[in-house]
C-alpha cells in the first residue's frame, strides 16, 4: 500500500466539508469543548484542592493560552522553513504570512468558556468588592 493510498483513505480531506455542512458539527464540536474545558478544570480544582468556582477563569485562560501558541507556533514554524529555504535555495515555497487566529469550533468553545468563566468569577466574587 502506497503512503498516497493511505491518506486517501484518511477523512482528512473531508474536514472542511463537515464545518460547511448546515453547522450543526460546528456547534457540537464547540459544545463539546466546552464540556472538556470544564471536566478539566473540574480536575484540576480536585488536584490542587481549590473549589472548582476558584479554578475555572484560570483554567480558561491557560487553555486558551495553549490554543493560541499552539497555533502561533504553527505559523512561526511555517515562516522560519519558507524564509530558509527562499535563503538558501532561492526557491519560493510560499510566502511569509504575519499570524492570524482563524475561528475554529475548538478555539470558539475556548473563547466562550473564557468569557462564561470569567463572568462566573466576577459574579461570585463581587460581594468582596462591594
Amino acid at each position: 500500500m502506497k503512503i498516497t493510498e493511505l491518506f486517501s483513505i484518511l477523512p482528512v480531506n473531508n474536514i472542511s466539508t463537515v464545518f460547511t455542512r448546515g453547522g450543526q458539527m460546528k456547534w457540537l464540536l464547540v459544545i463539546a469543548t466546552i464540556m472538556f474545558n470544564t471536566g478539566l478544570s473540574y480536575a484540576f480544582s480536585k488536584i490542587v484542592g481549590w473549589s472548582f468556582i476558584e479554578s475555572i477563569f484560570l483554567c480558561g485562560l491557560l487553555l486558551f493560552i495553549i490554543i493560541w501558541m499552539t497555533m502561533l507556533n504553527g505559523s512561526i514554524s511555517n515562516n522560519t522553513v519558507n524564509a530558509s529555504l527562499k535563503g538558501t535555495t532561492g526557491v519560493t515555497t510560499g510566502e511569509i504570512k504575519p499570524f492570524t487566529l482563524t475561528f475554529n469550533p475548538f478555539i470558539l468553545g475556548t473563547i466562550i468558556y473564557l468569557l462564561i468563566s470569567g463572568i462566573a468569577t466576577v459574579v461570585y466574587y463581587f460581594p468582596y468588592f462591594t
